[in-house]
């Protein structure tokens, strides 16, 4: 994705998110990419955080949040937030590289 496709994202993120009668982590997990593939480490850690709140056994969300976490200069929390994640799935990072998010 780039530039105003990932600007559509964004949006398409938050009209979905708007419609929800409950926040669900895998809208903020959406979300969180978007963010984060815009260089919007701030708002996909927060966006991350909720989705680990909703669910804390969601690799995907941990991984993520580890990732952002050492894009942001914490590096320790997020080697271990990947770390927890790879516990949970072995193949969450070929996901995630999948998706243009290189560890």
């Amino acid at each position: 994705m780039f530039g105003s496709e990932l600007q559509l994202a964004l949006a398409d993120c938050e009209n979905g998110m708007a419609m929800m009668m409950k926040a669900h982590d895998d809208a903020y997990l959406a979300r969180g990419l978007v963010n984060y593939k815009l260089g919007r480490f701030d708002l996909a850690l927060a966006d991350y955080d909720a989705a680990v709140k909703l669910n804390d056994k969601s690799a995907d969300a941990l991984y993520m949040r580890g990732m952002t976490k050492v894009k942001l200069g914490r590096a320790a929390e997020g080697k271990a937030d990947i770390a927890s994640a790879l516990k949970l799935s072995q193949s969450v990072s070929k996901l995630f590289t999948f998706y243009g998010v290189a560890a």
